[in-house]
């Protein structure tokens, strides 16, 4: 069976916001004030909380106690985001759509993250699509998180689908190496955090709208892995 799995923050919904405001909940807490910015940190805010406390004390001149950070900064981190889930994120225009075509036209459908598993369900649960994926792949599901393709591959699996028939949507070069490892194709989007500073990727394909996924997941399947690559 062909499947398409998503990565999920940048790539299915703008978290952004949520994640930043979570965040400076917890960096003003520890006496930085709110020291990150939705439009300055954005890029930061997708690689994680432990990230963006990082650079939120940075941007205070406070230094950072590790140990803090590994044991209860990031425990609190996400104590404070599963309570501010949803408040400002949204879902990018046409998932919905795109979604639904797909599965009408015989695609698993499976989401691979490195947000935690909990919390990546919890999400997609606010956002009404969460019944739409056969499977859930998140960070602490296994021991490896991407850009290990098992992550991947299993996310694969339980969608019922096979690697060769498989394309993951992401919007990072983490989702890039864990799909090249895995042997699958790669779709990044372009309206994520990084906007078109994915092409320096090259990618399998770019998606500029969700409209187009459809059209563009038919004919990467048909494509053996080793003809030159497409540019959607």
């Amino acid at each position: 069976m062909k499947s398409v799995i998503f990565d999920l923050d940048g790539t299915l919904a703008d978290t952004s916001r949520d994640l930043i405001a979570s965040a400076n909940i917890v960096l003003c807490k520890m006496g930085c004030g709110e020291p990150l910015d939705h439009r300055i940190d954005i890029i930061t805010a997708f690689k994680g909380g432990r990230a963006m406390l990082r650079e939120g004390f940075a941007k205070a001149g406070q230094s950072l106690d590790e140990t803090w950070l590994a044991k209860q900064g990031y425990e609190f981190f996400l104590e404070v985001y599963e309570t501010n889930l949803a408040t400002h994120t949204a879902l990018y225009p046409h998932v919905s759509s795109a979604l639904d075509t797909l599965a009408e036209h015989g695609w698993g459908l499976g989401v691979c993250t490195n947000k935690p598993t909990r919390l990546a369900r919890l999400l997609l649960k606010e956002l009404g699509i969460l019944q739409r994926f056969a499977s859930l792949i998140g960070a602490g599901t296994l021991f490896h998180r991407k850009p290990h393709p098992e992550p991947l591959l299993r996310t694969i699996t339980e969608a019922g689908g096979i690697p060769d028939r498989s394309i993951l949507i992401g919007d990072t070069k983490t989702d890039l190496d864990a799909a090249r490892a895995a042997n699958v194709r790669v779709v990044l989007v372009e309206f994520g955090p990084q906007g078109e500073a994915v092409k320096e990727l090259a990618p399998d394909a770019f998606l500029d709208s969700y409209q187009e996924l459809p059209e563009i997941a038919e004919r990467l399947v048909g494509i053996d892995h080793n003809q030159a690559r497409i540019c959607a």
